[in-house]
């Protein structure tokens, strides 16, 4: 509560410039270094960078990625009343806004009408170590709370008339393609300099040219080798529980699942289409 009225107070004081703040947005599946990211951008002093800030929009984002591009002005709204308090606060701050969350998504439409500044980051996964991830966590499992919220296809998405018969694994991997696709076709939309492709992997790996390109694209100052390192190496948000195989190790029957429903994002994406 305390939070809510500093962030409204911010709001009297800035007026309408908060939607001129300089901020980042991260378009991503989750389980794809989100965490880690918010981490390695809070190294900057001139980045207030949030991982998951409330409200989390857990529940819209489901509805967002059905409607958002019929209804602009409800996810508007719904983005305004959600983040114009922080953002506010950055911009008072001189601060750089940047959200990871992969739940604001499918708002990405709504936020480069609202805010001429705001840029995003593609951050993507190889789809094998995030359907691993959601299988571990179970997602669209018969006992997981979230996923009444989690997205599904809509009638005119050639998945959805085997939606009801598919297995878990079949409906991550349509989950994957489906935010990935998503993001590289929003990407197709605004000018090269406002969006950013991350591979995960590269950035867990620590990269130097993946680190020095990322930091480039926001405009600050790298880090120390040192000071990323301490990020990486405490693995954040690292899962540990659930069995489910490595991708190197799967069945051949679910690679080819995979491919089937996967395989035109991930070849879009440079992942290879074997197996290994």
């Amino acid at each position: 509560m305390k939070n809510y009225f500093i962030r409204e107070f911010y709001k009297l004081l800035t007026g309408n410039s908060w939607k001129k703040t300089n901020c980042f947005f991260v378009l991503s599946t989750g389980r794809s270094g989100t965490a880690t990211l918010a981490e390695l951008l809070n190294l900057s002093p001139e980045i207030e960078s949030y991982h998951e800030p409330p409200p989390t929009l857990v529940k819209e984002r489901q509805s967002a990625f059905h409607e958002a591009s019929i209804n602009p002005e409800k996810y508007s709204r719904i983005f305004i009343k959600a983040r114009s308090g922080i953002m506010a606060q950055a911009k008072y701050q001189n601060k750089i806004y940047a959200e990871t969350s992969a739940r604001m998504t499918f708002f990405a439409p709504a936020i480069k009408e609202i805010c001429p500044n705001a840029r995003f980051i593609h951050l993507f996964r190889h789809p094998g170590a995030v359907v691993r991830s959601g299988m571990r966590r179970k997602w669209y499992g018969n006992n997981n709370m979230l996923d009444k919220y989690r997205i599904n296809p809509s009638a005119d998405d050639p998945f959805f008339h085997e939606w009801t018969t598919a297995s878990a694994f079949e409906k991550i991997c349509w989950y994957w393609n489906a935010y990935n696709n998503f993001g590289l076709q929003f990407g197709a939309t605004i000018p090269a300099e406002r969006i950013l492709l991350l591979k995960a992997e590269d950035l867990f790996k620590g990269k130097a040219k993946t680190l020095k390109r990322l930091y480039q694209f926001i405009g600050v100052e790298c880090p120390s080798h040192d000071l990323i390192e301490t990020v990486l190496k405490r693995k954040v948000n690292h899962q540990v529980k659930g069995q489910f195989p490595v991708f190197a190790k799967w069945e051949e029957s679910d690679y080819v699942k995979l491919l089937a429903i996967a395989g035109k994002t991930m070849a879009s994406l440079e992942y290879p289409l074997e197996n290994g």
